[in-house]
């Protein structure tokens, strides 16, 4: 697998190497609310070029996204044979701002969830700092993070079985 980096936008996908050996996949969310899942070991290439990411997996396929569209991209651990398509939203997305943040910050998630939420921050170096039980009935929640030291730190959003990780600034 191979990456051409023609822009600085989701550089985060340097992680391929060891997520190929974990059999992770690939979480594309569109605009329009289109999910869809690559199987990494299925993918030949992930290239950016003039505002595109082309997907390049086996049989000389070539799948395009323009990046405008895009609403997320991540990696997570479903299970997937290639390539699977939803429609309806199946999995909890969420949203963090302000980023960079001082004081607080607001969440906001699909409005399909509909049981209790944990949020946590963790370092980048993996230290737990701190934990929230969430209602899903109350939106956005505010955050608040003033205890925190300036620093880069991950957000993790879990409902039962589903779950979502948000990088965010601390100023």
């Amino acid at each position: 697998m191979k990456f051409n980096y023609k822009s600085g936008l989701l550089a985060g996908l340097c992680l391929y190497g060891s997520l190929a050996s974990q059999g992770r996949d690939l979480y594309v969310r569109e605009k329009n609310g289109k999910e869809t899942v690559y199987a990494i070991a299925t993918l030949n290439s992930i290239q950016f070029k003039k505002g595109e990411m082309e997907l390049h997996t086996g049989a000389n396929t070539v799948t395009r996204y323009a990046l405008e569209e895009l609403r997320h991209l991540s990696f997570t651990s479903l299970p997937a044979a290639s390539i699977q398509e939803s429609t309806a939203p199946q999995k909890i997305w969420a949203t963090l701002y302000p980023n960079p943040v001082a004081t607080c910050l607001q969440l906001q998630y699909n409005t399909a969830v509909t049981e209790s939420l944990q949020f946590e921050i963790w370092t980048i170096d993996g230290k737990k700092m701190m934990s929230w039980v969430l209602s899903p009935s109350q939106q956005p929640h505010t955050i608040d993070i003033t205890p925190l030291p300036p620093g880069i730190y991950i957000g993790r959003l879990q409902s039962g079985a589903q779950n979502q990780t948000l990088k965010f600034v601390k100023q």
